[in-house]
């Protein structure tokens, strides 16, 4: 009976992993959503400031995405979504983290990056995207993107990094 009991244990414990990382997951582009970010951020913040190190977080927007919207409608929008998301991790080293943020906006996690190095991969990513051939039936689509970054300090927290990326951004 105790191994029964363990084996629906470790099923039941299985199974809520699977549901949690289901959570986390943005359906459309497959990567984290913004709770995958929010309980991502927090580890690698807390990791950072015990291990110390390098730690850059990235704010990526796609430009005038709302226009594509308008222009080709919300199926040909979300298809952009999924494939800027599909490129840009493609572009990223395993221990990054991609995240889609919110609507058309990403962000991504870089430990032991300096702003320096994230300032060259943010540009491969700029210029990786704009030169995808992206197409609408027979129409082709330009599809640009802005990104700013910024690296932790000591006296930061979380938000303060964001608000600096988002700034770097702008």
């Amino acid at each position: 009976r105790l191994k029964d009991l363990e084996q629906q244990a470790a099923v039941l414990r299985e199974d809520l992993e699977v549901q949690h990382a289901r959570v986390l997951i943005d359906p459309l582009t497959g990567v984290l959503n913004r709770a995958g970010y929010n309980e991502t951020v927090v580890k690698l913040f807390a990791r950072w400031k015990r291990y110390g190190g390098a730690l850059s977080l990235a704010v990526i927007d796609l430009d005038l995405f709302k226009d594509i919207n308008d222009r080709y409608g919300h199926v040909a929008g979300d298809k952009v979504l999924a494939t800027v998301g599909a490129k840009l991790k493609e572009m990223i080293r395993q221990a990054d983290v991609l995240c889609r943020y919110g609507g058309e906006e990403f962000v991504l996690l870089l430990p032991e990056t300096s702003v320096a190095d994230g300032l060259v991969l943010l540009e491969k990513l700029r210029h990786h995207i704009e030169q995808c051939a992206f197409r609408h039936k027979d129409t082709p689509v330009r599809v640009t993107m802005s990104g700013g970054i910024a690296e932790f300090r000591p006296s930061d927290n979380v938000e303060t990094v964001f608000e600096r990326a988002d700034q770097a951004m702008y």
